[in-house]
């Protein structure tokens, strides 16, 4: 039996005429009483008593049409539940970052256009873990520090965001505006850990200056590297965005102490330059997707 057939069957036993039901269905009335023929066929029994024009239903053809309206009544429900699931599922953003900096506003934007959007954010800091979860289709997008290299990925970049060398109070440079990192080439360095990306960053900046740091620390936390840097164990590169919260962590760590002082952060420069180069003391971030699918005719 086909379901339009039995939707057919449905009109035929509300209006009770093959010549209404043919109208309203835009069917012919030859073609409508061949598929009432058939579907009586394939039950074995006629549906209908025939009464004049008139079709009339009786109980054991009532009990075959409550079956039919049952079922396209769940066909209907089935049908707006599962585009109620796919409306959800289209609305859930999967989103991998390496950090999380630019994604409050970017959400909260989109969250104010989606009132039903779902998001799920993983941490993911290894470029690597990052491509796989991509082309898995784990993940919708990420964000990450550096544009992934991929013929199925596709990278933009959305903003650099300047770095600084960090400084305690007490430090020799720490009332400059501008270092040149040449100056602190003897210096312990703090790093954060080697699978963030700034520690790529930070290492490729001494690179450029001439020479190789040496790493004292270690630490996937800013508020740590805040007590070691005020604490004159060694200076450290922080995004403009964590020299924020570098500062507040200094302020807090020294207000302990009964001490007075600030953060200080100094603008790099390139070695043997006067004016910084924001090329060289700055990182971007970018946005990658999986790539397009070409369609091959």
């Amino acid at each position: 039996m086909e379901l339009l057939h039995l939707s057919y069957f449905q009109t035929i036993a509300r209006l009770e005429s093959l010549t209404q039901a043919a109208d309203v269905l835009h069917v012919s009335q030859p073609s409508l009483s061949k598929i009432l023929k058939r579907l009586e066929t394939e039950l074995g029994y006629p549906l209908f008593d025939r009464q004049g024009k008139r079709l009339r239903l009786n109980d054991g053809e009532l009990l075959f049409l409550s079956y039919v309206n049952r079922m396209f009544a769940e066909l209907e429900l089935g049908t707006k539940k599962f585009q109620a699931y796919a409306a959800q599922k289209a609305e859930r953003l999967r989103i991998g970052a390496a950090s999380s900096r630019l994604l409050p506003q970017a959400l909260t934007t989109y969250a104010a256009r989606h009132r039903q959007g779902q998001f799920c954010i993983r941490q993911i800091i290894e470029p690597r873990e990052m491509e796989e979860q991509l082309l898995g289709g784990r993940i919708d997008f990420c964000l990450s520090f550096h544009s992934l290299r991929h013929d199925q990925l596709y990278s933009v970049k959305l903003t650099d965001e300047d770095i600084f060398l960090a400084v305690s109070p007490r430090h020799p440079l720490a009332r400059r505006p501008f270092v040149d990192l040449a100056e602190v080439k003897d210096e312990p360095f703090i790093t954060l850990t080697s699978e963030c990306g700034l520690y790529e960053t930070s290492l490729a900046f001494c690179r450029d200056a001439g020479f190789i740091p040496t790493v004292a620390f270690e630490i996937n936390s800013l508020e740590v590297i805040a007590n070691l840097v005020s604490a004159d164990l060694g200076v450290a590169f922080v995004p403009a965005f964590g020299s924020e919260s570098l500062a507040k962590a200094l302020r807090a760590f020294l207000s302990e102490r009964r001490h007075a002082a600030a953060a200080y952060g100094c603008h790099i420069k390139p070695h043997g330059s006067r004016r910084r180069s924001k090329n060289n003391s700055a990182r971007s971030y970018c946005i990658t997707f999986p790539a397009p699918r070409r369609i091959v005719p």
